[in-house]
């Protein structure tokens, strides 16, 4: 049994990180997990995994995962890790990641490092709440990601740090007639290379990182990325992320989340707040809308079937823009979707999901490990 809680952990990491290849969302929450999962002896493995999005479609690799304790940790103590993949997908992306997590002076500090290379195929329409569809070019680009985080936990269930960010994008190809060839306003078009370093606070209560039935997750991070560190962009880039969860009769959950980023300054076109993905706005393809700033909101409804089954509805609204004026209701895209879960580990709430998201003109489907949010 507990060989097969480490497979299914696993397999919700590299699915969150594999999809998550442009920038880091919750690097807290990642050594959030329940105790059991936190408490073996060293041991590791390796297996295989599959998943889906329309930003890889399908997808599979290899996975590996290896639980230690520090010298001088007590038993107690959660276990330190190193995880890391080699994934390809239908479209040729190729994520190569390491990603260790160590627990320091019994969980006084934590350490959160990502060490990354992808290729990855993408879409681009433009910078914009506005832009057409008809605007769809695709591009190919590398990635070379350094990221470390140290937290401390001032009291149970508060924590704050410092973050270091490191994050190349090499051009491979782009349409020779598309915006990205001709249109010399759009800053990292040729390639960008950003460094920042930046503050995190979160406050976490929920009752499970991998599906909370209750309690709260919220979350405040302020980088800032400058020449200074070897970048060759300045500007700030804000992220805040609010989670809800309401317990109701017969297993019924009530999830709902806010989500703010912006920036100011002069930022590459990567680095912009993006809508749409696994995690917002389902349905959305990851990217479809950038701009300076995004506001998501959703809600979600859970509840369980038979059996290891369970279903979700799902409704956000949210848009990107250039300033915050230009943030208006009748700007807002709508996304709404089904979704069905398996059980893989019922006593730790994780999840296989089956989402199916719609917004207009687009839908997407999701095969994925644990819920969105």
């Amino acid at each position: 049994m507990r060989r097969f809680r480490f497979l299914t952990a696993l397999m919700s990491i590299v699915a969150t990180s594999a999809l998550g290849q442009h920038a880091a969302e919750d690097p807290v929450k990642k050594s959030l997990k329940p105790d059991s999962l936190l408490r073996p002896s060293a041991s590791g493995l390796a297996l295989p995994i599959v998943f889906y999005s329309p930003e890889t479609q399908a997808a599979g690799g290899i996975v590996g995962i290896y639980y230690f304790r520090l010298p001088g940790s007590s038993s107690e103590s959660r276990a330190s890790n190193v995880k890391g993949d080699a994934i390809y997908t239908q479209l040729g992306q190729i994520f190569l990641q390491l990603q260790p997590q160590l627990y320091l002076l019994n969980e006084t500090y934590f350490l959160d490092a990502d060490f990354s290379f992808i290729r990855f195929a993408d879409k681009f329409w433009g910078i914009g709440n506005s832009t057409s569809w008809d605007a769809e070019e695709r591009y190919e680009h590398e990635i070379a990601r350094i990221r470390l985080t140290l937290l401390r936990q001032l009291v149970p269930r508060l924590n704050v740090g410092v973050q270091y960010h490191n994050e190349t994008f090499t051009m491979l190809s782009v349409e020779a007639n598309g915006l990205l060839a001709t249109d010399h306003s759009i800053l990292g078009r040729t390639g960008s290379k950003n460094a920042g370093v930046g503050l995190i606070l979160n406050y976490d209560s929920r009752d499970n990182a991998f599906s909370p039935t209750e309690g709260a997750f919220c979350q405040a991070i302020a980088m800032n990325y400058n020449r200074f560190l070897g970048g060759n962009h300045e500007f700030w880039l804000y992220t805040f992320d609010a989670r809800k969860f309401f317990a109701l009769r017969y297993g019924e959950v009530i999830a709902l989340q806010g989500y703010f980023s912006f920036v100011s300054g002069e930022a590459p076109f990567q680095m912009l707040p993006r809508l749409g993905g696994g995690a917002r706005m389902r349905g959305f393809y990851e990217g479809r809308f950038r701009d300076k700033q995004l506001l998501t909101i959703q809600a979600e409804y859970r509840r369980p079937l038979v059996w290891r089954f369970a279903m979700a509805t799902f409704v956000g609204v949210g848009s990107v823009s250039g300033a915050l004026n230009e943030i208006a209701l009748d700007r807002l895209k709508l996304s709404y979707g089904v979704g069905l879960r398996f059980a893989l580990t019922p006593e730790e709430r994780v999840f296989a999901r089956l989402d199916f998201g719609k917004g207009a003109g687009t839908h997407g489907f999701y095969v994925q490990v644990n819920e969105a949010f």
